[in-house]
């Protein structure tokens, strides 16, 4: 499937149902265009050991009660996940793409070169469990030292860190804390830069 052109974005809201075999990977490519939001599917993606795979430099957002059940991986551009993944579907972010959103999915792995950025503003993303690898990147935005202004990513599970911790600062405030992730357990560490 191929949504979005070089001027304008695609959406599509309807119910998909993904079908043909056992542990099938469908490919999704979003052209890279003039809008924020290059192609959306709103519609719920289903089907019982099916996934997806996101292909071209746009932006795809999944806003949708997502139900299939295979991997989801994130190979080019990126992908804003503000509906959810089913539990079962791992998500995996390759080298220079994306994932992001405000919504939940389930366990994420960063591979080097790739990055996560929660939310779409300043916003939660919800995941299970989270492995950043040594070259992978988190990027998060802070507008500010309260409650409600700065990114976050909440863990059921454990968050392996690894790569860089990369803050966007919005607004000059001053000196802060902030509270990125919130997690079960966490092992690793950023590199020091």
């Amino acid at each position: 499937m191929k949504i979005g052109v070089a001027a304008a974005a695609g959406a599509l809201t309807a119910a998909i149902v993904l079908v043909g075999g056992i542990a099938v990977t469908r490919t999704i490519e979003v052209a890279d265009g003039a809008a924020a939001v290059d192609g959306r599917l709103s519609g719920v993606l289903s089907g019982a050991g099916f996934g997806i795979r996101k292909l071209g430099n746009g932006v795809l957002e999944l806003s949708g009660v997502n139900t299939y059940t295979h991997d989801t991986l994130v190979d080019d551009g990126t992908v804003l996940v503000n509906g959810s993944l089913n539990a079962g579907s791992i998500v995996t972010v390759s080298a220079g793409a994306t994932l992001g959103g405000t919504g939940t999915v389930g366990d994420i792995f960063v591979n080097s070169g790739g990055t996560i950025a929660p939310g779409a503003s300043v916003e939660s993303l919800n995941v299970g469990s989270l492995t950043l690898s040594p070259g992978g990147i988190s990027l998060f935005e802070i507008d500010g030292t309260g409650a409600n202004q700065f990114d976050t990513i909440l863990a059921s599970g454990a968050v392996a860190f690894g790569g860089t911790l990369s803050l966007d600062f919005v607004a000059d405030f001053g000196d802060g804390a902030w509270d990125l992730f919130n997690f079960a357990s966490s092992s690793g560490n950023f590199r020091a830069g």
